[in-house]
């Protein structure tokens, strides 16, 4: 396998966040923005793999017109967003990268990996880096080969949820950007692309895509209920997969639950009905998770128990 050359000093070591969505994959990234030899980009959810493997905005020109398209506003929201100490760090060196950031093409190809590369892991060295975007679960397994082939050293971060409450999550932070209460309020298409489409929610098929190119060891997996109820020794593992010494990061990022969303209203047969939906696909994953003995498989059993809680 081929490994990008751009500099004869070796390269920081580099992760990827790669979910799940509504996993605390924002306070994941506050925390380990504290720890002295981990350096994050400026901003969270770089989006560049997953722009790449969908042909995204091929030129400067294009990548500007799309930003009338609602759905493309992300560069600016973040550039709205420089005042929030959360998600964003603004400042001229942060301002000069975003906007250097913006200028890279999306397309899986060795020059423009290679951008990307300089930009996300060699501008920080000798800390390590990495990229947290969470939608980088759901790639296609040709897109992963590709990030093996030229990052064949990344490691592998993923948060799981239980998959019903990270669904309602995710449709409860529709419901908020969109000022709705009910589930009923919120468009069909929408929820059935959650629910039914449910990408973001099938670890075991994700898992097993990324475990089978990099392999065991270069994948971690934690759970979102230990992050936040045992966020110490969870941070511990995740700083000792890192590479990094341990630090008490997670006492000096907030306790509150960043990009929290209030839950929306859902019957008790609805949500009896997603539980029901998930049960098999769960019990399969608890099965697999045993690969790493640190994971409460009984636990991750737990989640197919009607008896969830919903957030």
């Amino acid at each position: 396998m081929r490994q990008i050359r751009i500099s004869r000093r070796k390269p920081a070591p580099f992760f990827l966040g790669i979910g799940a969505q509504k996993a605390g994959s924002s306070y994941l990234y506050e925390c380990l923005s504290q720890h002295p030899e981990i350096t994050l980009p400026p901003i969270k959810e770089l989006h560049w793999f997953d722009e790449a493997e969908g042909q995204y905005a091929r030129n400067l020109r294009e990548r500007f017109r799309l930003m009338k398209v609602p759905r493309n506003r992300r560069w600016v929201k973040v550039l709205a967003m420089s005042g929030s100490k959360r998600l964003v760090t603004f400042d001229l060196p942060s301002a000069f990268w975003i906007f250097k950031f913006m200028l890279l093409n999306r397309e899986l190809t060795e020059s423009a990996v290679a951008a990307y590369v300089r930009l996300t892991r060699h501008v920080f060295r000798p800390n390590v880096t990495g990229d947290i975007t969470p939608y980088y679960a759901a790639l296609r397994p040709s897109t992963i080969r590709f990030i093996r082939r030229y990052i064949p050293d990344a490691r592998i971060l993923y948060i799981l949820r239980n998959p019903v409450d990270r669904d309602f999550s995710e449709l409860s932070m529709y419901a908020r950007d969109h000022q709705l209460r009910q589930l009923s309020d919120i468009p069909a298409a929408y929820v059935d692309r959650v629910i039914d489409g449910g990408i973001h929610s099938n670890y075991l098929g994700n898992l097993i895509n990324w475990v089978d190119i990099f392999g065991r060891q270069a994948v971690h997996v934690e759970l979102f209920e230990s992050l936040t109820e045992e966020p110490q020794s969870t941070l511990g593992r995740i700083q000792s997969f890192l590479g990094v010494s341990k630090c008490d990061i997670g006492s000096r990022a907030p306790h509150a639950r960043v990009n929290a969303s209030k839950p929306i209203e859902i019957s008790s047969s609805g949500r009896l009905a997603h539980v029901r939906r998930y049960q098999n696909d769960i019990l399969a994953l608890a099965e697999y998770l045993k690969i790493w003995p640190h994971i409460p498989v009984e636990r991750v059993r737990g989640w197919s128990s009607v008896k969830t809680k919903g957030t």
